[in-house]
Formats: C-alpha cells, sequence, structure tokens
C-alpha cells in the first residue's frame, strides 16, 4: 500500500527557526496572490508585480511551497472542490495559478 505522506520524507527537518522564514514567504505570496481578483489580474500581465523586496530565493521558497499544495490538492481534494481560476481562454486550478505566478516572476527577476 502506498503511503499517503511520503512526499514529507525529503522535506528539510523543521526547526523553531524556520518559523521567521514560513512567515516571510506566506507573507510574500500573500502580496504576490492577493485576492481572487488580484490573481486574474496578475495571471493577466505580461510579467506579475513582484513586491518589493523579493529575491529570487524567496520566489523559489514560494515555488516549492505552492508545488507542495499542488501535489497535496491533486492527491487528496476531489477535482470538483477545487477553485478554477478562468483566464481569457486559459484554465487554472487555484494553486496552479498562483505556481505560474510565481514561474513568471522568477523568469522576470532571471532576466
Amino acid at each position: 500500500m502506498e503511503d499517503r505522506f511520503e512526499f514529507v520524507s525529503d522535506w528539510p527537518k523543521w526547526q523553531r527557526e524556520n518559523v521567521a522564514d514560513f512567515e516571510r514567504i506566506t507573507a510574500l505570496g500573500a502580496k504576490l496572490w492577493g485576492n481572487s481578483e488580484h490573481l486574474k489580474l496578475q495571471l493577466l500581465r505580461p510579467t506579475p508585480e513582484i513586491p518589493p523586496g523579493a529575491t529570487m530565493d524567496d520566489l523559489l521558497a514560494l515555488e516549492r511551497l505552492g508545488l507542495q499544495k499542488i501535489w497535496a490538492a491533486q492527491k487528496w481534494m476531489p477535482k470538483a472542490l477545487q477553485p478554477i481560476i478562468i483566464v481569457g481562454d486559459q484554465q487554472f486550478g487555484l494553486f496552479e495559478a498562483m505556481h505560474e505566478i510565481v514561474r513568471r516572476a522568477i523568469a522576470a527577476l532571471g532576466n
């Protein structure tokens, strides 16, 4: 039988010092994504509006967090319950939309 939590085996060990990093990264995500309307606006832009002070390392950490959410949603959340974001002729699951914005922000900082 497959272990439902096998994906956590390669996560770094959580330590008290990680709390500040986690808070900073999740605050960055909140600024980058905002509410569903802001999320749509970010997806409509050729390059998302990146919050001031965000670094490549911050965005990469946010991307890892987003990928974990996507994986968990695909594994445990029924498709009917996953919010869909429609932008033009494209459809994104909520976490896929968040990941796409982070991916674009990383590409923009990389140039």
